[in-house]
């Protein structure tokens, strides 16, 4: 089985495969979070904007459930994808989101949204009640950490921060995780 990390390398100069592997640093974090998740899994990503991510997880994944979320209509192609794969046109904030997803349960949640706190906050609250025990929640790209943090931390008593800011100078690469 591939890494991530090869998956990653080998996809990463086409066009919008994503930036979680060069702007971000987490590839390396994803890969130690979600080897226990690797067969039959149930992924849902919010913001998969062109579609690279998705493509991703299609290889690293195996007999799984994927499903993108975006605001906007999605602009490429799974028919080729091996795991079942799901693009829902919705906002991630609104309760509607939750019709589209059926009585489907994750393991793994993926907030790549808008970056808004609001909207970090209520996407959560939409889907903590849809996670499997042991199910991992994510939130990318926390933005003003110092402020931000204090009020992530008390949505779940199970989280911890990764802070990758220091290893590319980059003001955003921090991690909010809560496991359940």
């Amino acid at each position: 089985m591939n890494t991530l990390q090869s998956i990653y390398d080998a996809h990463k100069r086409a066009p919008n495969y994503g930036d979680k592997g060069t702007v971000h640093t987490y590839i390396q974090e994803y890969e130690l979070l979600f080897k226990p998740f690797r067969n039959g899994c149930a992924l849902l990503e919010i913001g998969v904007y062109q579609g690279g991510s998705i493509l991703m997880w299609d290889d690293y994944f195996t007999d799984s459930h994927i499903i993108g979320v975006d605001i906007n209509d999605p602009e490429f192609e799974i028919a080729d994808c091996k795991n079942k794969v799901t693009l829902i046109k919705a906002n991630a904030t609104l309760p509607t989101l939750l019709d589209n997803l059926g009585d489907v349960k994750l393991d793994i949640v993926i907030d790549d949204g808008s970056h808004n706190l609001n909207d970090m906050i209520a996407s959560f609250e939409l889907l903590k009640d849809r996670m499997n025990k042991g199910g991992i929640y994510i939130i990318e790209d926390v933005q003003q950490f110092d402020v931000q943090g204090d009020v992530l931390a008390t949505l779940h008593p199970s989280f911890q921060f990764i802070d990758n800011r220091s290893l590319q100078g980059r003001y955003d690469d921090v991690l909010a995780i809560y496991t359940f």
